[in-house]
């Protein structure tokens, strides 16, 4: 890893998000019009999206989820 990013990696959560998010907004806007979704792909995220708006599916934090994959070796 380069020094620049063990660098950001230290920021404070809240600061790394802002930083994630101005990153995707700048692929966005780089190269979005290249970016091909399926229908497929299209519906699957629609659906997952209405069920999280409807409040049912279980959310996880990454903490659990790589606990959860950390345990299964």
């Amino acid at each position: 890893m380069t020094t620049q990013i063990e660098e950001l990696i230290k920021l404070p959560a809240t600061e790394r998000i802002l930083l994630a998010e101005a990153l995707w907004d700048s692929l966005e806007d780089e190269n979005s019009s290249s970016w091909v979704i399926s229908e497929k792909w299209k519906t699957e995220i629609d659906k997952r999206y209405n069920l999280y708006k409807e409040g049912k599916t279980e959310l996880f934090t990454w903490e659990e989820v790589k606990q959860k994959l950390l345990n299964q070796k």
